[in-house]
Formats: structure tokens, C-alpha cells, sequence
């Protein structure tokens, strides 16, 4: 099951994270680009007249944050293991929730490369964690804790704004049936609401919207960036088209439903199609606004549904050829995340990996 296989992987992942080499090596930073400067930041954070770039440009939750774990140590492995705890603790958390025994596990080997990524991104991935407890909890409908949590994930990344008006969307379309008109219209006004956001945030009126996020609206605006941005997207647009497609019609349902909890299972598979619709409708507002990393947000629910998806198929064919289908996905899995794995190391400055075990000064 996949919350077995992330049981067995949660411990090296973590030490993963909290040792690994984090500096110069030849000439080029290694340990993800922006990890020396949460480093700095976390070091010098309770000094006065704090120079850190991070001590202006980041929100205050994760400012307040960082300053009290620093408080309590000045060792930063013990502030990366607090970080990476969480986030593991959320993908297990969202991956019990949504899981069903008939899915396909395989596409999870490419989570890790999510969990890559957050080397050099830790707050952008904090509020992916959030945003996947979120979810967890509107399963759960215990909708007390999503003001908490969506203030939380606000004032610790603006930009996840967008990601927390999920909820509305899912009670609305609860209610009333998407279509692909509907859908059509919610894409377009998205964008208009993402070119209004983008000329707000280049006017500089708005207090806590200047700085990186005028570099990000003004990279949308760049030659190139369109093909760059359709790199990075790939596999979010194929997923999510998918889901649109083959799920479109709720036959397909039964076919992976567990017999125990027939309902039950429907009722994940629902809700991580909506997750998906919404992922989708999201992909020009993110192209809009410049916030690349968008597609991060519900990469695990993708993954989930491209399990889902997977499991159809192999329902459908010849039984001879089970077999052979298992390893051309496992293989054609494994071949994905070492394609997306060389595509972004360079970028992101994850590779080449060091190990380096330190004892912790706590």
C-alpha cells in the first residue's frame, strides 16, 4: 500500500534533507540555490539590524517561524528536520486519505522529485504541505481547521493564495454540475483575473506585493518564457487532461472501487478529479501571474489520479498482457523522473548530492 511505502522511505528521505551538503562544490552551489540563503537567514535571524535577504523579503508567519526554532537551537539541521517532517508528514497524511488498495503505486516514484524540488523552495513547499492538509481536512469536513490553515499558508507564501480558493470552487461545482463550457468560462476569467492581478502588482500600490513578486509577473511578459513554462508544465497538462477525459464519464468508477467501500472509494476518486479540474483551469492563471512553481501544488493529487487512471486501463486489458503492461509503466515511470531529474538539476542547483552527516549541536 502506499502509505507502506512511505513508512519505509519517510526516514532515509528525511536524512536525505537534513544532511546533505549544502555550499560551494567546484565552483557551483550545491544543496539547492536558495538554501544557503535560508541558512544565512535562520543564523543571523535573532541579531539586530538583520542584513539577511530574507528578513524583508519573506512573510512574517515564516520570519516568526524561523526565529522561534532559532531560538531553541543554532543548529539548522534541527530547523530542516522540523521543515521536512511536516511536509513528509502531509504526503503521508493526504496519501492515507485518497489512497485505495486497487491503484496503481507506481507513478508515487515520482514523488521524490517533488520532494527535490523543495531543496531549494522550503517555503513554497511548506505551503504545499498545508494546502494538502487542507484537503485532508474538507475530506474529513472538518472545515474548522481550513481558516486556520489557509491563514497560516498566507502568511507564510502569498502566492498560495489562489490555491486556497479550492474550497469555494469544490462547494460550488458540489452543488452543480461542471461542464466543459463552465469550465472554459472559469479559465478565461481566470486569466482576466490574473492580468488585473499582474498590473496590481507591477503598479507597486499594494504593501507585501513588490520586490520578488514584481520579478515574477515580469518574467511572463519575457521572450521564451512561454516555451520554458510548457517544459515545466508538460506531464501536469497531459495528467490533467486525462482525468478530464477518461473520468469524464463516472462508469469508469466502478471499475477500481474496492468492493468493501464502493461509495467511499467514488467519493476519493471524486474529489481528486475536482482537485485535478481545478489544477487545470489554473495552469494560464499560474502562467499569468508568473508563478511557476504552481504546478507543485497538486502534484500529489496528479499522481494519485494517474494511479486511478492506470488501474483502468490495466482493467481493460487482455489478461495476457497484465504482465507486460506492469513493467512498461514501472519503466516508463523510472524513465520520467530521471528525464525531469536531469532537466532541473542544473537550474535548481540539487546535483551532484553530498551526504554529509554532521552531529547536531541541539
Amino acid at each position: 500500500l502506499s502509505h507502506d511505502i512511505m513508512e519505509k522511505f519517510k526516514y532515509s528521505w528525511l536524512s536525505a534533507y537534513v544532511y546533505r551538503y549544502v555550499g560551494q562544490y567546484k565552483g557551483i552551489i550545491v544543496g539547492g540555490s536558495d538554501t544557503p540563503t535560508y541558512i544565512e537567514y535562520f543564523n543571523t535571524c535573532l541579531q539586530t539590524n538583520v542584513t539577511s535577504l530574507y528578513s524583508y523579503r519573506t512573510e512574517i508567519l515564516f520570519r516568526v517561524f524561523t526565529m522561534a526554532i532559532r531560538y531553541f537551537t543554532n543548529d539548522y539541521h534541527v530547523y530542516f528536520f522540523i521543515i521536512y517532517g511536516f511536509i513528509i508528514y502531509c504526503y503521508i497524511s493526504f496519501i492515507d486519505e485518497f489512497d485505495t488498495p486497487q491503484i496503481n503505486k507506481t507513478p508515487l516514484i515520482m514523488l521524490f522529485f517533488c520532494y527535490l524540488q523543495s531543496f531549494c523552495a522550503i517555503r513554497t513547499h511548506i505551503t504545499i504541505a498545508i494546502t494538502l492538509l487542507i484537503l485532508v481536512c474538507l475530506h474529513r469536513k472538518k472545515y474548522f481547521y481550513f481558516p486556520i490553515l489557509a491563514i497560516m499558508s498566507f502568511f507564510i507564501q502569498k502566492a498560495s493564495l489562489i490555491f486556497l480558493l479550492y474550497p469555494f470552487f469544490l462547494f460550488y461545482f458540489s452543488k452543480k454540475k461542471l461542464t466543459w463550457k463552465k469550465a472554459v468560462s472559469l479559465v478565461v476569467f481566470g486569466c482576466c483575473v490574473g492580468v488585473l492581478g499582474r498590473r496590481i502588482i507591477l503598479s507597486g500600490t499594494i504593501d507585501g506585493l513588490s520586490g520578488v513578486y514584481v520579478n515574477y509577473a515580469l518574467k511572463s511578459t519575457n521572450s521564451g518564457y512561454f516555451i520554458d513554462y510548457i517544459k515545466l508544465i508538460i506531464e501536469q497538462v497531459i495528467i490533467d487532461i486525462l482525468v478530464v477525459t477518461l473520468l469524464r464519464k463516472h462508469r469508469n468508477y466502478n471499475l477500481i472501487a474496492s468492493e468493501n467501500s464502493k461509495d467511499e472509494s467514488i467519493d476519493r476518486i471524486q474529489n481528486l478529479t475536482m482537485m485535478c479540474y481545478y489544477d487545470l483551469m489554473l495552469i494560464p492563471v499560474c502562467y499569468v501571474m508568473g508563478i511557476w512553481r504552481g504546478y507543485c501544488y497538486f502534484y500529489i493529487p496528479r499522481l494519485l489520479m494517474l494511479g486511478y487512471m492506470l488501474a483502468i486501463l490495466y482493467h481493460k486489458i487482455n489478461s495476457n498482457s497484465k504482465k507486460l503492461y506492469k513493467l512498461l509503466i514501472f519503466c516508463i515511470c523510472v524513465s520520467w523522473f530521471i528525464f525531469r531529474l536531469t532537466t532541473i538539476y542544473d537550474v535548481s542547483d540539487l546535483m551532484p548530492y553530498i551526504f554529509d552527516f554532521q552531529g547536531w549541536r541541539m
